[in-house]
């Protein structure tokens, strides 16, 4: 494959807009469908049929088989697509407690599962991939597909800490705010870090009209044609949400959850 061969890979702490995001970018073009024949790389969009479609509005814009894969990944899985392996750690990650990225197992095999899958579902460039655990994943995945001579970039979707917070204790993901804002402050420091070190794209979910500013600002940096009316009929805004101040203002990583958030708002597409 040549050297310009581009895999994006989107990820952001779950419920923070990140299917919003992929569905965006696939509506206006960019490729997400594997080139496998394997039902569990099927990705869980419209365009897959009624037995993929999982909600009403963005859906998933996910493939099953990446799921488990980055799955196992995070929980010290050595596998490839098998839904069933032994963990080196068990029970040591998840997507709802992701470990550090350095202390991520990367070795030969998982390179060489992420090489060739590489090779042979990625048909059409610039392709996406999207999958919340990508965050924690971002620099195995690069090296991955380096190996496959494709150069992957990082786009993050990052909610505003007290309605990503709000978004997974009302739907049942998470039983607290406390957690959930903790769980906010390590999913976004990790965006941080990519965003810093790696020049991946920001985009913060706000949910109000100037968010398709951002996405046309991405577009123009990934070569998407940008199509309002496309957008107008995908993306609605929504009226912000009464959330108590109160449960941010007695975290006791208040300030470290502000500070992050102040500096990803700095670091969104289209501020630089």
């Amino acid at each position: 494959m040549a050297n310009n061969n581009t895999l994006y890979l989107m990820g952001g702490m779950p419920k923070s807009g990140t299917s919003c995001l992929a569905g965006a970018l696939y509506e206006l073009g960019l490729e997400m469908n594997l080139g496998n024949v394997n039902a569990n790389l099927q990705l869980f969009a419209p365009s897959s049929g009624e037995e993929f479609i999982t909600e009403d509005k963005y859906y998933m814009y996910e493939s099953g088989g990446l799921m488990t894969l980055n799955e196992q990944m995070l929980r010290g899985a050595i596998s490839g697509w098998e839904h069933y392996s032994t963990a080196r750690n068990p029970g040591s990650g998840s997507m709802l407690n992701p470990p550090h990225v350095d202390s991520l197992w990367m070795d030969e095999r998982v390179l060489s599962i992420i090489s060739s899958f590489a090779m042979t579902s990625l048909k059409e460039f610039p392709f996406g991939i999207k999958d919340p655990r990508i965050t924690f994943l971002y620099s195995i995945w690069a090296k991955g597909v380096e190996l496959a001579g494709i150069k992957a970039k990082g786009i993050f979707s990052v909610r505003p800490p007290l309605s990503a917070a709000h978004a997974l204790v009302t739907r049942g993901w998470m039983n607290s705010y406390d957690s959930a804002l903790e769980l906010w402050l390590r999913y976004n420091r990790t965006v941080l870090k990519w965003a810093q070190e790696e020049e991946a794209q920001v985009v913060i979910y706000n949910q109000d009209d100037t968010y398709l500013t951002q996405i046309e600002a991405l577009c123009e940096k990934i070569g998407l044609n940008y199509q309002q009316h496309v957008m107008d009929k995908f993306y609605k805004a929504a009226s912000p949400e009464d959330i108590d101040p109160a449960i941010l203002a007695n975290h006791p990583m208040k300030r470290s959850i502000e500070d992050v958030f102040q500096a990803l708002v700095e670091s969104r597409v289209g501020n630089k």
